[in-house]
């Protein structure tokens, strides 16, 4: 939600939202324009518990959806992808075409894991860091598809999981799948 939405929400200032965002009182993100989003579940749980009425008509939902999301500029390629994962795995899929957009999602659905290909979408070496330091989720795996494989150590980063992009995309969704039915165990 926008922090307008939060503030018409348990009607106070537009200000007072800000503030309190900038304070860390509830978790909140800012979109690649620059633009503050606040999560519902999280400005729910702040409004409860220092005591703001909200709409009664205003009932939010915990959703227990896996979800992913694809970053690849083959659009071919992620949309069966997608496919694959949605219709043999029941897993809610994203794509999108660039690192920015990804951002923007991972910031809307909270999801599990986050795939991009390494030749096809020119990112920052340290995506990982990006997408953990500009949005309020820390438990995201990040997965490369390498056309070359075993990536060199050099082209490698700590904090990504490669896979090997030739092999099939059932191969490649069964892992995806693994990663997020264990991220659910430890989570």
């Amino acid at each position: 939600m926008t922090t307008k939405d939060a503030s018409e929400l348990i009607g106070v200032s537009l200000p007072s939202i800000i503030n309190w965002a900038d304070a860390g009182r509830f978790r909140s993100f800012r979109t690649p324009g620059g633009h503050r989003r606040i999560r519902c579940q999280d400005f729910v749980e702040f409004a409860t518990t220092n005591g703001y009425l909200m709409s009664e008509s205003f009932t939010p939902k915990e959703s227990t959806e896996q979800k992913v999301v694809l970053v690849d500029s083959n659009l071919e390629y992620i949309e069966t992808l997608k496919e694959f994962l949605e219709v043999n795995t029941g897993l809610r899929v994203y794509t999108c075409s660039n690192i920015f957009e990804a951002g923007v999602l991972v910031g809307q659905h909270n999801p599990t894991v986050m795939v991009f290909d390494q030749e096809s979408v020119h990112v920052p070496s340290k995506v990982g860091n990006f997408v953990r330091e500009n949005t309020n989720i820390k438990h995201i795996h990040i997965v490369s598809l390498a056309t070359e494989y075993p990536v060199p150590l050099k082209k490698q980063s700590d904090n990504y999981i490669y896979l090997n992009k030739s092999k099939s995309i059932r191969e490649i969704a069964a892992s995806v799948k693994n990663l997020v039915q264990a991220s659910v165990i430890v989570l």
